[in-house]
C-alpha cells in the first residue's frame, strides 16, 4: 500500500504519496524523500516546502501523469517555469518550455503537427564571442544535428542527454573568436528542414540569455501522453 504524505507548500495542504514524490529520484523532491535531504514538518506534521503554494498543483500533476496539464489561456508559465528548475525537475523544465513555446505570437494552429528546436546561447564573461549553447529538441532532430555538426569552433560540453520521451538536449561551447560558429549552427538547423519561428538576435549584452527558435512539419509524434 503507498505511503500517504501531507505536504505544506507555502501554505496550501497537498496530499499524495512517496512514490508519487520520488518519481525522478534526482530531483529534491526525489531527495527528500528519499531520505537524503533533511525535511522540516510544520506544527501540525504536514512537510514544510517553502515554495509556491498555488503553482505547486501543477508540479504535482505532472508527477502523478507524467505530462503538464494547465488550463486554456494559462499565462504564468515563467512562475511555473522557475518553480520547476526549484525542484530541479529537468522534463518538467523542457514541457513547460515547450508549451509556452506553443503560445507564443506567430506558432501555427496546427502546432500538434509540427516539431520545434530551441537553441539557447549564453555568453561567457570576459571572453568575446565565447558562448555556452544548448539545443533542446525532438531526439531525431538533435540526432541529425549531431551526426551533421562538425564545426572544430565547437567543443562538446556533456553530449547528448535524454530530457523526456522523445526529447533531447545537446551542450556544447563554441570557442571562436567570430560568431561564424552561430551562424553556421543556424545553417545546420534550416538544412534538416526547420525554419526560424521566433530570434533574438542581439548578442551584445554579456548578462543575457539568448533564445532562438526554429520549427519545421512534424514527421513522428513524440508528445508524451497524459496516463489516465
Amino acid at each position: 500500500m503507498a505511503e500517504i504524505v501531507k505536504l505544506n507548500v507555502g501554505g496550501v495542504i497537498y496530499t499524495t504519496s512517496r512514490s508519487t514524490l520520488t518519481k525522478y529520484p534526482n530531483s529534491m523532491l526525489g531527495t527528500m524523500f528519499s531520505g537524503r535531504l533533511p525535511t522540516t514538518k510544520d506544527e501540525h506534521g504536514n512537510y514544510w516546502i517553502d515554495a509556491n503554494g498555488q503553482t505547486f498543483g501543477y508540479v504535482l500533476e505532472f508527477l502523478r501523469r507524467g505530462c503538464l496539464m494547465v488550463p486554456d489561456h494559462f499565462q504564468d508559465f515563467e512562475i511555473l517555469e522557475k518553480e520547476a528548475d526549484f525542484y530541479q525537475i529537468n522534463e518538467l523544465t523542457q514541457s513547460v518550455k515547450s508549451k509556452r513555446y506553443r503560445n507564443q505570437p506567430g506558432i501555427p494552429d496546427d502546432s500538434e503537427n509540427v516539431q520545434y528546436l530551441a537553441v539557447q546561447v549564453k555568453l561567457i564573461k570576459d571572453k568575446p564571442y565565447h558562448s555556452r549553447v544548448q539545443i533542446c529538441g525532438p531526439s531525431d532532430a538533435i540526432s541529425q544535428l549531431s551526426l551533421r555538426f562538425s564545426a572544430p569552433e565547437y567543443k562538446a560540453m556533456q553530449g547528448m542527454n535524454n530530457i523526456n520521451s522523445g526529447q533531447q538536449k545537446l551542450t556544447i561551447a563554441s570557442y571562436s573568436e567570430c560568431h561564424l560558429p552561430l551562424i553556421a549552427l543556424k545553417v545546420e538547423i534550416l538544412n534538416i528542414g526547420f525554419s526560424v519561428s521566433n530570434m533574438h538576435d542581439d548578442m551584445k549584452n554579456p548578462d543575457a540569455t539568448h533564445v532562438f527558435w526554429f520549427v519545421r512539419k512534424r514527421k513522428t509524434t513524440t508528445e508524451p501522453q497524459c496516463a489516465i
